[in-house]
């Protein structure tokens, strides 16, 4: 096993008898003894509430100040393996870095977020996602129509209009405690269009990769436009004070899936000259990826992401072992094509071999913004036939009623609610390059953090920490977002972006592309 591999698991791993006190102490909120300290908001079980209200924006990017505070007496899943899970402890963060984690910091006299009734955990990681065509939401009525869909309204989209978009998409991700966003840019047209998604990055506060790609009308047998690359690493992403300090670059291609050796190869070289992580769809939608081909021809490393490549052959497996290289695995998930019994037994046997494995949105004309629900359709889907003695109820039943499983399954041990919490942060930042920068409550990381009411009617009672998130939690739940030490949510309520006028534009926009493209 690989050193990062090593490492990725022990940052992760939680002892019984701290998953027993996390238990404790959310089943106490559950009954409601805390609840006092909280303000009671409607319809839920409470927001948190700080002991001084939150700045006006005021720094020089328009967004919330960073500032010194601590986020006191919840229940703290750290997804640091050293840290653990704490039943109920403070965070003290300042100047958007992790100063300490522990206990009991109360001799720290600083602002106060109070996080009893909550749990407190790593913002989601998210690695994968075509963020530009967010405003083709509710368009797709029919299964199977969203490529059709975009093909026909790509070529009629205009700089300001990606803008919008991704504006949106931002909006949402961070509305639903998502702190880091992998922009899966591929549909590029020209340097305005790549300079109005990276603006509307910036300006969002989240954390985030723009992997720069090709135009969708682009035919297959073309390498795509590489002229503009180089001017985006040198005009934004060598300029960190322009981007915040908060944003990376990578690129995406076809691949062999759509393209030819002697197109992808010219890509691919590209990128390694320009140390871009590459990343390419790999799933059952048209030609299959090797990943042992990939590896030989020198393109599979622990920077590669592949996306929901659930075909992978055994020795698929191994390359990826041997290079440490990621799967990424969306918000699709449900709905795989193909037999479905033997793709989701080899997600399955994939997470159990040890390949690197994380979570992703996708597409939202075809998938909603929400990680919990992808961590839990994984985990519901990820149990293997037999492992418990018998079919467990609504977890192995496809839609016709059949076992998902085939009883060749029945070696594989099932996915934890541990493995999708990890997939959903610590692993994601990992396959993003930003272990070290996000993905886990520890002292030194930049403080990318989310807390969720533990006390809504549709978490009590909270056991189990782990559980509550996976199989109970929802986006209406998250209560505060921290991104970069900023507060961009809090109560409940987006600070700093007008809200209204996000969503205002982006209708405009998606009336004006219809309009244009003659629908």
């Amino acid at each position: 096993m690989s050193k990062d591999k090593s490492e990725f698991r022990k940052e992760a791993m939680l002892s019984r008898r701290e998953m027993i006190g996390g238990a404790t102490q959310l089943g106490l909120l559950a009954a409601g003894s805390l609840l006092a300290a909280n303000t009671v908001a409607k319809n839920t079980g409470g927001t948190s509430s700080s002991d001084r209200p939150f700045p006006a924006p005021s720094s020089p990017t328009g967004l919330p100040a960073r500032r010194e505070f601590m986020i006191r007496g919840g229940a703290l899943v750290t997804m640091d393996g050293n840290l653990g899970t704490l039943s109920a402890g403070d965070v003290h963060v300042r100047d958007g870095t992790i100063i300490a984690v522990d206990q009991d910091l109360s001799a720290v006299a600083v602002p106060t977020i109070d996080a009893r009734g909550m749990i407190v955990m790593p913002g989601f990681v998210e690695t994968h996602w075509h963020l530009w065509n967010a405003i083709y939401r509710n368009l797709v009525t029919v299964q199977g129509r969203y490529l059709a869909i975009k093909h026909e309204l790509a070529p009629h989209h205009t700089a300001v209009d990606f803008g919008r978009a991704v504006r949106l998409a931002m909006l949402e991700a961070l509305d639903a405690g998502i702190t880091t966003v992998h922009d899966f840019a591929h549909n590029i047209v020209g340097p305005d269009y790549a300079d109005a998604e990276i603006e509307a990055l910036v300006a969002s506060g989240l954390r985030g990769r723009f992997s720069y790609g090709w135009p969708t009308a682009l035919s297959n047998d073309q390498v795509m436009p590489l002229e503009d690359i180089e001017r985006v690493q040198r005009d934004w992403m060598r300029q960190p004070d322009r981007i915040d300090g908060r944003l990376s670059m990578g690129f995406v291609a076809r691949g062999p899936q759509y393209t030819e050796p002697a197109v992808y190869r010219a890509e691919f070289e590209r990128a390694r000259e320009l140390d871009l992580p590459i990343t390419i769809h790999a799933g059952p939608f048209a030609r299959s990826v090797s990943a042992v081909r990939l590896r030989d021809e020198g393109f599979l490393d622990e920077t590669t992401i592949l996306v929901q490549f659930q075909r992978a052959t055994a020795a698929d497996l191994d390359a990826m072992l041997e290079t440490g290289a990621w799967n990424s695995i969306g918000a699709l998930l449900p709905h795989l094509r193909g037999p479905i019994e033997s793709d989701i037994t080899n997600l399955v046997r994939m997470v159990n071999v040890g390949v690197n494995t994380c979570l992703s949105i996708d597409a939202t004309p075809t998938s909603t913004v929400n990680m919990f629900e992808v961590m839990r359709s994984l985990w519901h889907l990820g149990v293997p036939g037999g492992a418990s003695g018998h079919a467990p109820v609504g977890a192995n039943v496809g839609a016709h009623g059949a076992n998902v499983h085939p009883a060749s399954s029945e070696s594989l041990v099932p996915i934890t609610l541990q493995q999708c919490l990890e997939m959903a942060t610590i692993g994601g930042a990992r396959a993003l390059g930003l272990g070290a920068a996000t993905g886990s409550l520890t002292p030194g990381k930049r403080a990318d953090v989310i807390l969720v009411r533990a006390t809504d009617l549709n978490m009590v009672p909270a056991a189990d920490p782990h559980a509550a998130l996976v199989c109970s939690g929802s986006v209406a739940n998250v209560d505060t977002v921290i991104a970069d030490g900023r507060v961009l949510k809090h109560g409940g309520r987006i600070i700093g972006a007008d809200v209204e006028t996000v969503k205002r534009e982006a209708a405009e926009s998606l009336a004006a592309i219809l309009r244009r493209s003659g629908s």
